[in-house]
């Protein structure tokens, strides 16, 4: 039995919450629960920073949630700072650089197209 259990993988779920940063009902009570999670923070927003710090502060990992234009989306559905394809290469390492030092305690990122988010 114990060489069965030492051969087996374990299992692991990772659990993201996205679109944080807006003032969104319900952050505060997603963060403050007893599971670890991976935040994705939308930088340049309303909460950016105090959502960030509050994730932190309980023991989530923190990503950038950049925004990136679609191809059948539109422009105006983008959050600030989004990554569109009209943008230079220097615009768009601009763009990213800024959106990391927006979001504190990033380690990573996730991009999103074509909503708004803006919907909380």
């Amino acid at each position: 039995m114990l060489a069965e259990s030492l051969s087996s993988p374990k299992s692991y779920l990772a659990i993201v919450i996205d679109d944080l940063g807006n003032n969104m009902k319900g952050t505060e009570e997603m963060i403050k629960l007893p599971v670890k999670l991976t935040v994705a923070i939308i930088p340049f927003m309303p909460s950016t920073k105090e959502d960030a710090e509050l994730a932190s502060q309980y023991g989530h990992e923190v990503i950038v949630h950049l925004p990136m234009e679609s191809k059948k989306g539109k422009k105006s559905w983008l959050d600030p700072g989004a990554i569109t394809a009209d943008l230079s290469n220097k615009e768009i390492r601009k763009r990213v650089e800024a959106a990391v030092k927006d979001v504190p305690h990033a380690v990573g990122m996730i991009h999103s197209y074509g909503f708004k988010s803006n919907t909380g």
